[in-house]
C-alpha cells in the first residue's frame, strides 16, 4: 500500500528559556487554520523525554478520531490532510526538545496509519499526513521546569490537500534571533515592558478598527472576552495585533492565553467572519 506522508522542512531558530537557540519547524498556520479544521485536538501529557503514546492517546485515535476520518469519507467533505505538532517542555538540550517532538508526532502518526488500515483498509492511501516539531519554543506553562502539559502533540484534520512547507532561501548573512512572547509581564523587565506597551499603544492608534454588523466595536466584544480570560495586557495586546494583521499565529496566541476548546473555536469563527465583511 502507498501511504503520502510529508516530512516538514524548513526549520526555524528561537530562543528557548535557556537563551540557546530553539528549534522548531515551519508550520503553515495561516492556511490550516482558514482551511476550517474539521477536527482538532491535543493529546497532552507524554511521558517525560518519551515517545511513546499513552492508553489514552490510543484509545481516543481508536475509538474517536479514525471513526470520524473513516466516516468523512462517506461524504461530501472527506479528511485529506492531517496535521500533526510535536511539542516538549523545557527541559533538556534544545536541539534534541526537537528531535523529540518530531518523535512524538511520529509516533501519532503511526498509530493513525494503524487505525485507519484496521478500520478501512486502502485508505491510507488517499490521505496526507504531515509532522512537525515546535520542540521547546511554545510551552503552555512556562516554568523552566519538567511540565507535563508541554509535552503533547496538536492534532489537526481537514479536507482540503495543504503543500508541505517550503524551506525559506538560505539568509546571506544569519538574522538575529527573534524574541518569544513570554506568557506573563513580569517575565520582561521594566524598561522593556515600557518600550513594547508604547509601540502597541502607537501601533493601535494609527490602524483602523473593524466593526461587527449594528456598528458594534470589534475592539469592545474583544477587551469582554480578553477580561473574562484574565489575559494579561501584554498578550492580549499582541493578540489584536494577530487579528489586525498577520492572523497566523492567532490560535496559538489563544492557546498562550488559555483560551482553548469552544471558546477559541467561538472566537476564531467571529474573527474570520469579520475579516471577510467590509469595514464600516
Amino acid at each position: 500500500m502507498y501511504i503520502q506522508i510529508a516530512e516538514a522542512l524548513g526549520q526555524a531558530q528561537l530562543p528557548s528559556r535557556s537563551r540557546a537557540l530553539c528549534w522548531q519547524d515551519a508550520v503553515p498556520w495561516e492556511p490550516i487554520l482558514l482551511s476550517g479544521l474539521m477536527v482538532e485536538r491535543t493529546l497532552d501529557e507524554f511521558n517525560y523525554r518519551e515517545s511513546n503514546l499513552r492508553t489514552r492517546h490510543k484509545t481516543w485515535i481508536r475509538r474517536r478520531f479514525v471513526p470520524a476520518i473513516v466516516r468523512s469519507w462517506r461524504t461530501s467533505k472527506p479528511m485529506r490532510t492531517i496535521i500533526l505538532v510535536g511539542h516538549t517542555d523545557e527541559i533538556g538540550d534544545p536541539l534534541d526538545n526537537y528531535k523529540l517532538g518530531l518523535g512524538r508526532a511520529k509516533a501519532v502518526r503511526d498509530q493513525v496509519l494503524k487505525e485507519i488500515e484496521d478500520q478501512s483498509p486502502g485508505l491510507g492511501a488517499k490521505i496526507k499526513i504531515e509532522v512537525f516539531s515546535q520542540g521547546e519554543c511554545w510551552p503552555l506553562v512556562r516554568s523552566g521546569k519538567r511540565e507535563r502539559r508541554n509535552r503533547r502533540v496538536w492534532v489537526g484534520a481537514m479536507s482540503e490537500i495543504l503543500s508541505p512547507a517550503q524551506p525559506p532561501a538560505p539568509p546571506a548573512t544569519p538574522p538575529p534571533p527573534r524574541l518569544q512572547l513570554p506568557l506573563k509581564l513580569r517575565d520582561l523587565p521594566e524598561s522593556v515592558r515600557k518600550r513594547i506597551e508604547q509601540e502597541d499603544e502607537r501601533r493601535r492608534l494609527t490602524q483602523p478598527t473593524p466593526t461587527l454588523p449594528g456598528g458594534r466595536s470589534v475592539k469592545e466584544w474583544f477587551d469582554r472576552i480578553m477580561d473574562q480570560h484574565n489575559v494579561p495586557k501584554l498578550l492580549r495586546n499582541r493578540i489584536w495585533d494577530a487579528i489586525l494583521g498577520d492572523q497566523s499565529v492567532l490560535g496559538i496566541l489563544l492557546d498562550q492565553a488559555g483560551i482553548r476548546g469552544e471558546s477559541k473555536e467561538a472566537f476564531m469563527k467571529t474573527i474570520r467572519a469579520v475579516s471577510q465583511a467590509p469595514i464600516r
